[in-house]
């Protein structure tokens, strides 16, 4: 979210058209985000927020916090990291395997 920016601002309604926080339905499909703490280029809490918004219209979606985990698929400074990749295969086995 853009703190302190005049709603009606160009910049403003921009980044609300682009940002998929503000196109969450409930027919999305499920959302596995997985996110490190001390990213700095992407803020953790844009994942905190987009759980909240698919929880809210009860979409099934599970957060993996990565503690101390920078930006991307390594998680540079990740202190005692989770199974991510791990989250990852049991949550494509549970929403991508037809059974």
């Amino acid at each position: 979210m853009i703190v302190g920016t005049d709603t009606s601002s160009v910049e403003y309604k921009t980044y609300r058209e682009a940002s998929p926080l503000f196109h969450v339905t409930n027919d999305d499909p499920p959302f596995l985000l997985i996110h490190g703490d001390a990213d700095k280029t992407v803020p953790f809490k844009n994942s905190e927020l987009m759980e909240q918004a698919l929880q809210k219209v009860g979409v099934e979606v599970k957060l993996v916090t990565v503690p101390g985990g920078g930006h991307g698929p390594a998680f540079p400074g990740a202190k005692n990291p989770p199974d991510y990749l791990g989250e990852m295969v049991r949550w494509f086995d549970t929403y991508l395997i037809r059974k």
